[in-house]
């Protein structure tokens, strides 16, 4: 997570999820002690108030559609 920055091509790179294109969801479990800047598809409640508490910064990404 060079300079703080979370997306999911970073948590697919550091073996975090399995998968590198499917919808990441931020939950509020545990402690957060570093300022973030967190960029993913969906976000608790719990996991908004931790970030920007830190001093981070959420960002929510939409989903597209390819069209035919």
């Amino acid at each position: 997570m060079a300079d703080g920055i979370v997306t999911p091509e970073v948590l697919f790179k550091i073996g975090v999820t399995a998968k590198k294109n499917v919808p990441i969801k931020i939950l509020g479990e545990g402690e957060l002690k570093a300022k973030l800047n967190v960029t993913a598809h969906a976000f608790s409640k719990s996991a908004i108030t931790k970030i920007e508490t830190a001093g981070g910064k959420t960002t929510v990404l939409t989903k597209t559609t390819a069209k035919s």
